[in-house]
């Protein structure tokens, strides 16, 4: 093989070898960008947690502030029976509002859970196989070295001799023989 010759090899071999390691820093990257987006999510989901929690006690607070507000009044006026009525409905208030805080706080998990797992699903789709990628380079840096080959070989000319016409007479008959009949020598 002559070195006109390996060209499409040598940048076969080149262009494999540098898709590969751009395939495996790509996976890697990705990698990395997997691991951030689930630390984002553990992060914002605590978050969320964190608000609900002082939210839950900030009217856990209101209402324990109306109800003694309303007992106050009632003992002003000495109505025992309605301010049973009036605890009674802001108990219910809170519970209700407790539960419109936990409502929201499941929800906004969720969100982030689906967010993180498009992020997720958008990450992983960037991932390469490095096999398939290896291939692949290959295949296109033999295709470039047959280009470069073809291009070389058109700048140099042609590298077979020609063929020259000997006439007949100039090659001598020696005659048939026992075994091999008309042989030139």
């Amino acid at each position: 093989m002559t070195g006109l010759e390996a060209i499409p090899l040598v940048i076969a071999a080149a262009s494999a070898a540098t898709t590969a390691a751009a395939a495996a820093q790509a996976n890697k990257a990705a990698k990395k960008s997997l691991a951030s987006a689930a630390k984002a999510n553990v992060i914002e989901t605590k978050q969320v947690k964190q608000q609900a929690s002082l939210e839950r006690k900030k009217r856990e607070l209101e209402s324990i502030q109306r109800i003694g507000r309303l007992r106050a009044i009632a003992g002003d006026t000495g109505s025992a029976s309605t301010l049973g009525f009036l605890q009674t409905a802001e108990e219910y208030t809170n519970a209700f509002d407790q539960y419109v805080i936990g409502t929201n706080e499941a929800n906004r998990i969720n969100a982030l859970g689906s967010q993180f797992s498009a992020t997720g699903a958008r990450i992983n789709a960037t991932r390469q196989n490095i096999a398939l990628s290896t291939v692949q380079g290959g295949l296109s840096g033999f295709g470039q070295g047959l280009q470069i080959q073809s291009g070389i070989r058109g700048l140099l000319g042609p590298t077979t001799p020609p063929v020259v016409d000997v006439p007949s007479t100039a090659i001598p008959y020696v005659g048939d023989g026992p075994n091999y009949p008309g042989v030139y020598a």
